[in-house]
């Protein structure tokens, strides 16, 4: 991950919408606390909705990573797709969830 990268959260919190879901990549910095034993790593985003915030970077993935199925895309695979029909379905679901986006 580097400064300008496109990133998109990962898991967000239930029930918690801010409507930051992907940004570019504006810097880095370590969170270090008395109670937290080893230093967590932070990422400045400029988030999608305007707004400029560090996020852990645990938390987020580079988009170019998006060519991995999620458990929730996964369960909607039909049994007996042979490799073709399987790929065409997979690049449809991740076009559309990248269409949502936007």
């Amino acid at each position: 991950m580097k400064i300008g990268d496109l990133i998109e959260i990962i898991n967000p919190k239930p029930g918690f919408d801010d409507g930051r879901n992907c940004g570019n990549v504006l810097g880095f910095d370590t969170y270090d606390s008395e109670w937290v034993a080893i230093p967590e790593k932070l990422v400045e985003i400029h988030w999608n909705n305007g707004t400029i915030g560090w996020i852990l970077q645990s938390r987020v993935r580079l988009v170019k990573d998006l060519d991995e199925l999620t458990h929730e895309q996964l369960e909607e695979v039909q049994g007996g797709m042979t490799p073709e029909l399987f790929n065409n379905w997979r690049c449809s679901i991740l076009n559309k969830g990248l269409n949502n986006d936007e």
